[in-house]
C-alpha cells in the first residue's frame, strides 16, 4: 500500500485501509472502508474531514506490507475527546475536585498508552495516522505524548516514569485553555503582542494545578511549564539552558516542535517527516538536547513506511521498513516502470544500494499512481 497526501488523491484509487473521522463524542464515523475505490465526492468529504493522506492500494507495493497499530483507534479517539473535554473544563474556571477528576481520567490513558506502546511489536513510531484527527489543538496534545514516549523509551526511562511522561505530553499545552482563543486560532504570524499573550501559556497551564489542592506529580508540573525552554537558553518563560531544564522539558520541546513542523496549518502547509527531522537535527545542541535528539531519531520514522520517495538513482520507490538504527535509510520497493520495478532495494546494510539516497517524498508523475490490487 501506499500513503498518498489528500491532495494527490484521484478518483478510482482503492482504499486500502478504513478512513475515519472523529467527533465530538467517544465514537469514530467510518467515511469508507477498506477495498472502496474513491470517488470526486469521497475525496471532497476527506478534505472536509481534515484527513492529511490516506492509505492506498498498489499493485507494486502491497506485498507483505504491514502498517501496525502503536496506539489503537479506540485509545487514539478516548485520549482525544478527553483532552478536548479537559481543555473546555479549564477555559471555564472550573473547581479542584473537577480539575482532580479530569487528572485522574487523564492519568489512567497515560498508563494505557505507556501498556499499549511498550506492547506494540513495532520499535519506531509512523505517525501518519495521527494527522487524521481534524481538531489540531487536541491532537496535538497526544501526539506530544506519544512521541515523548517513544523518545523515553529509547533513553531507558522505567515505566512508571514513562506514565508521568505520557502524562506532561497531554497536559502541556492546557495553559491555552486561558488564552483567548481569536489568539490560539489566529490564521497567521502573530503580532508581538499577541505572542507576548500566548507566551504565557506555559505558566496558566501550571497554575490550572495548584498542589494544595490538586494531587499531580512536581515532575509534571515542570515539564509543562518548561517546554518552550530551549537547550541553548533562547526560549521561555524563563530563558532556562542546558540541564537547568528537566528531562521531561527537555524531551517535550522536540516533541512539541517536530508535531508542530509535520502539522498542517492555516498559514503554511505540514512538513513531511524527514523535513521536520532535518530541523530538528538541525538544532541539536541549539534548541534541543543532542541526547534527546539522538534518542528521538532512534524512535520516530523519517520515511515512514507507505511514503512514496525519490531515489538518487531517479526511480520512484516505497518506503516498505524502517531501521531503528538509521532512520534516513530504510528499505524500499521499487514502483516505477523498468527493469527493477518490484524489487526491494536495504539502502543501509546492502552494499551495492550505498551509492543511493532519498533525495525526498515525491508524488509528481504519474509512475506512483496505483494499479490497485482487487
Amino acid at each position: 500500500m501506499l500513503y498518498v497526501p489528500v491532495e494527490y488523491l484521484r478518483p478510482d484509487m482503492v482504499v486500502a485501509r478504513d478512513i475515519c473521522s472523529y467527533p465530538r463524542d467517544m465514537h469514530h464515523v467510518r467515511l469508507l472502508s477498506a477495498g472502496q475505490r474513491l470517488t470526486e465526492v469521497n475525496i471532497l468529504r476527506i478534505q472536509a474531514n481534515g484527513i492529511a493522506g490516506v492509505y492506498i492500494r498498489n499493485s507494486a507495493a502491497d506485498d507483505d506490507m504491514e502498517i501496525p497499530e502503536l496506539v489503537n483507534e479506540a485509545l487514539r479517539t478516548k485520549a482525544v475527546n478527553e483532552i478536548r473535554a479537559v481543555y473546555d473544563d479549564f477555559g471555564s474556571n472550573c473547581n479542584a475536585r473537577t480539575i482532580q477528576n479530569r487528572v485522574e481520567v487523564l492519568s489512567t490513558i497515560s498508563r494505557q498508552l505507556v501498556e499499549s506502546i511498550m506492547g506494540s511489536t513495532e520499535v519506531m513510531f509512523n505517525m501518519m495516522d495521527l494527522k487524521n484527527y481534524d481538531d489540531y489543538t487536541y491532537r496535538h496534545c497526544l501526539s506530544v505524548s506519544i512521541y515523548s514516549v517513544v523518545t523515553g523509551m529509547s533513553m531507558g526511562m522505567r515505566v512508571s516514569t514513562l506514565e508521568k511522561l505520557a502524562l506532561s505530553g497531554l497536559l502541556h499545552d492546557m495553559g491555552k485553555a486561558r488564552i483567548p482563543r481569536w489568539i490560539v486560532n489566529k490564521p497567521g504570524k502573530l503580532t508581538e503582542e499577541e505572542f507576548s499573550i500566548m507566551r504565557r501559556h506555559p505558566m496558566l497551564g501550571v497554575e490550572m494545578f495548584p498542589r494544595s489542592t490538586v494531587q499531580i506529580s512536581p515532575k509534571v508540573l515542570l515539564a509543562v511549564a518548561q517546554h518552550h525552554e530551549q537547550y541553548d537558553g533562547g526560549g521561555y518563560p524563563k530563558g532556562l539552558k542546558g540541564d537547568d531544564i528537566s528531562l521531561f522539558g527537555r524531551i517535550l520541546a522536540a516533541a512539541d516542535v517536530y508535531d508542530a513542523l509535520t502539522s498542517k496549518r492555516p498559514y503554511r502547509r505540514a512538513l513531511m517527516p524527514n523535513e521536520a527531522i532535518e530541523h530538528i537535527m538541525a538544532n541539536s545542541g541549539k534548541h534541543f538536547d543532542p541526547a534527546v535528539v539522538t534518542a528521538f531519531l532512534r524512535s520516530v520514522d523519517a520515511y515512514p513506511v507507505g511514503l512514496c520517495v525519490r531515489l538518487s538513482s531517479g526511480e520512484q520507490a516505497v518506503v516498505v521498513k524502517n531501521h531503528k538504527e538509521n532512520t534516513l535509510r530504510p528499505v524500499v520497493r521499487i514502483i516505477s516502470a523498468g527493469s527493477r520495478k518490484g524489487k526491494a532495494l536495504d539502502l543501509l546494510h546492502d552494499s551495492r544500494n550505498f551509492n543511493i539516497t532519498i533525495l525526498g517524498v515525491d508524488y509528481d508523475g504519474n509512475e506512483w499512481n496505483p494499479q490497485p490490487t482487487e
